[in-house]
């Protein structure tokens, strides 16, 4: 299964309705936004047998110009640019995991894995199970 990642953020709209293990609703919104932004996505938990399990869902998410105004109060325009996505490959017992880097000198993109270092098209990075991503906000 495939979802954007503006569907895992409706949870800060303002808006949508967490529901609390106590039963409360909750509604969360950003008031600040960081010069740089981390975007985890809970990839691992464990079932009622307490047996690790990964979550395969493919995540897209924008390689540039991921709108993160929508989710302030007040509304405000607000861009920001992958640097780096950290993917997870294997099961939750073994596997390994990998990293794709943006390097700015040059605009492109490396995937690195141990001491491999590959060149690798932008496009394959948003389908990727990650599970970190690491934004910079856009210059205005």
């Amino acid at each position: 299964p495939q979802v954007p990642l503006v569907a895992c953020l409706t949870k800060f709209d303002g808006v949508t309705e967490q529901e609390m293990m106590n039963g409360d609703r909750r509604q969360y919104v950003i008031t600040q936004l960081p010069k740089y932004l981390i975007v985890h996505i809970k990839r691992f938990s464990q079932n009622t047998q307490h047996f690790s399990e990964k979550n395969p869902t493919i995540v897209n998410f924008p390689v540039k110009n991921l709108e993160m105004g929508a989710y302030m109060q007040p509304p405000t325009s607000t861009k920001y640019h992958l640097m780096a996505s950290l993917q997870h490959d294997g099961t939750p017992e073994a596997g390994f995991s990998r990293a794709f880097v943006h390097y700015r000198a040059n605009d492109s993109w490396y995937e690195m894995q141990d001491l491999h270092c590959n060149g690798v098209h932008p496009q394959l990075i948003s389908v990727s199970e990650s599970y970190i991503q690491f934004y910079d906000a856009a210059a205005a």
